[in-house]
């Protein structure tokens, strides 16, 4: 680095004192010289507070935990019956649902991540009587979703269907039998609509169903690594 710096500071001798700055950037890693710096890091950190708040928020909620208990309880059902626990959404919601649902066939549970869209182009073919689903949607209004899960439930029943959402006035919620609102307004999202605080609330509650279920089922470290 240092052999092609001296060689552009020949060809560029105006440009010399920006290039050993740049050099001095390289080599020390450290960002806090480069302009801008200071309000970045004043934005992350504003970040990782807006991130917390929205945890407490949802660690707070009176009428959540029963509703996880419910939805644990309904798995385990489900898991004994040997039926499937579907996971669905579209956008970043399912990368969530693909997570959740690796998650739980970590620890023993027959589950499967569909994309919404699948679901009405051929997957519901997969879907028996007694297998359940949870439709993750922020809004509980988007429409692929809504629609996956009225053709879920003409296929089970209204019952094992659970909509996992923000907005409890969504069309998701009325779709569905069973609901978890999670306290948080997508409005207050970055520039109102990038999808950041929600996803990090919905990977939160994918960790508390986890952590219900390792308890209800009790699993030890011995039954886990078994198969991992």
């Amino acid at each position: 680095f240092g052999a092609s710096t001296s060689r552009m500071q020949e060809l560029a001798p105006e440009q010399a004192e920006w290039i050993q700055g740049k050099q001095s950037f390289h080599l020390s890693g450290d960002i806090g010289n480069e302009p801008g710096a200071k309000n970045s890091d004043c934005s992350v950190s504003i970040s990782f507070k807006d991130d917390v708040s929205a945890l407490t928020a949802v660690s707070n909620s009176a009428g959540l935990q029963p509703s996880i208990q419910a939805l644990g309880s309904r798995i385990m059902k489900a898991s004994e019956q040997r039926a499937t626990v579907f996971v669905s959404a579209v956008g970043k919601s399912f990368l969530v649902a693909q997570r959740f649902a690796g998650l739980l066939k970590s620890i023993g549970i027959n589950a499967q991540a569909v994309h919404s869209t699948e679901f009405l182009h051929g997957d519901l073919s997969a879907v028996h009587e007694g297998d359940m689903a949870i439709f993750l949607s922020a809004t509980g209004n988007t429409v692929e979703v809504v629609t996956a899960a009225e053709k879920f439930s003409d296929i089970t029943t209204k019952n094992d269907v659970t909509a996992v959402v923000c907005n409890s006035d969504g069309n998701l919620t009325k779709t569905a039998y069973h609901a978890v609102t999670l306290p948080f307004s997508t409005s207050q999202e970055p520039l109102g609509a990038v999808p950041m605080r929600s996803i990090v609330l919905q990977e939160s509650f994918c960790n508390a169903v986890g952590t219900l279920l390792i308890q209800k089922m009790n699993l030890n470290r011995e039954d886990f690594l078994r198969g991992h």
